[in-house]
């Protein structure tokens, strides 16, 4: 004998709306979710800043001066301080490396 739709009993109808219930907030906290961490990674700004390319321009001339001018920056402080290392040893004759330090700072000050 089949069973019809109207011959389910009622306990059986509510567990499935129930479930229905449960499925449906389940996937309204993980949309929830989701729109979190799109704002988080800030998507809707990425969108915008791609529709005008006069800004992409900009930005990266901007990031690219910042990047060159912070090597030549830092690559004078860390020449700094190595030729400064490099006087110390020769003036206070450490590890005995005085002479060739000496011979060295000759060839240094010599092609200035």
């Amino acid at each position: 004998m089949e069973l019809k739709k109207e011959d389910k009993p009622l306990a059986d109808s509510l567990i499935e709306k129930l479930d229905l219930v449960n499925r449906a907030e389940s996937c309204s906290i993980t949309l929830q979710k989701l729109i979190y961490h799109l704002e988080a990674m800030r998507i809707a700004e990425y969108l915008e800043m791609l529709e005008n390319p006069k800004k992409i321009i900009i930005n990266n001339f901007l990031a690219g001066i910042a990047r060159g001018l912070g090597m030549a920056v830092g690559a004078s402080v860390i020449f700094a301080i190595a030729i400064d290392m490099l006087r110390r040893f020769v003036m206070f004759n450490m590890f005995g490396l005085g002479s060739f330090m000496a011979e060295f700072m000759k060839i240094i000050d010599a092609q200035k």
